[in-house]
C-alpha cells in the first residue's frame, strides 16, 4: 500500500514553507513566545509567508503550528497542575 501512495500525485498547492522554517516557528513557540509575538518576529526578520507575503498572522502561525510537519516535531506543552498537597491536620475537633 506505501508504494501505491509513493505513487500517488500529489494534489493541492505544493509546499511552500521550507522545514528550517517550521523548525524555527516550533522553537520559538517552545521558547514560550505567544504566536501573536512570533508573527511579529518572521515579518520583522523579512521571512515570507507560504504564498509569498510580508506580514505573517496569527492565523497563518496556528496553521503552520497545526501541520502534520510541525506537529512532529512538538507538542502543545499542558499546563502543570500544582502538586497534590494534603490538607493540614487540624487539631480543633
Amino acid at each position: 500500500m506505501l508504494d501505491e501512495v509513493a505513487k500517488t500525485k500529489h494534489v493541492g498547492r505544493p509546499r511552500a514553507l521550507d522545514v528550517q522554517i517550521i523548525q524555527r516557528i516550533v522553537k520559538m513557540r517552545q521558547d514560550g513566545m505567544t504566536i501573536a509575538a512570533i508573527a511579529g518576529q518572521l515579518t520583522q526578520d523579512g521571512i515570507p509567508t507560504s504564498r509569498g507575503g510580508k506580514a505573517w498572522s496569527t492565523g497563518t502561525i496556528q496553521t503552520v503550528l497545526g501541520s502534520r510537519t510541525a506537529r512532529c516535531m512538538y507538542i502543545e506543552p499542558k499546563p502543570a497542575r500544582p502538586a497534590f498537597e494534603p490538607a493540614a491536620a487540624s487539631s480543633e475537633r
